[in-house]
């Protein structure tokens, strides 16, 4: 048997708050996929070389204003004869994917007119 099966049953469980822990136990080791987790060492070092990107006012605009244009866009498509394979595409998949598009262009258009 795999090793979460031998975790779970070597564990002595004699009432409810022993499951709880062996069950949080199980689900810390899931999420972490069996690695143990990042050293305070490996932590500085992540923290000194990822440079987190900063929140400007026309990235927030753009990541609120889009979804509403992406489905305003949508549905002014669906009519059009031309963009008729405008509705094969579900709303779930439209929508984020434009947004995304939408964000990263003005992010890009923003670095490139500031330098």
């Amino acid at each position: 048997m795999g090793s979460l099966y031998k975790q779970f049953t070597q564990k002595a469980i004699n009432n409810f708050d022993d499951f709880h822990v062996a069950v949080l136990d199980i689900f810390k080791l899931v999420s972490h996929g069996g690695r143990k987790r990042r050293t305070k060492k490996r932590r500085l070092v992540i923290s000194k070389k990822v440079k987190p990107s900063k929140l400007d006012d026309v990235t927030m605009i753009t990541g609120i204003v889009s979804p509403a244009a992406a489905m305003a866009a949508k549905r002014a498509g669906e009519n059009v004869p031309q963009l008729k394979l405008i509705k094969l595409i579900p709303d779930v998949i439209f929508v984020p994917t434009v947004t995304i598009m939408a964000i990263v262009s003005a992010k890009l258009s923003r670095r490139m007119y500031l330098k």
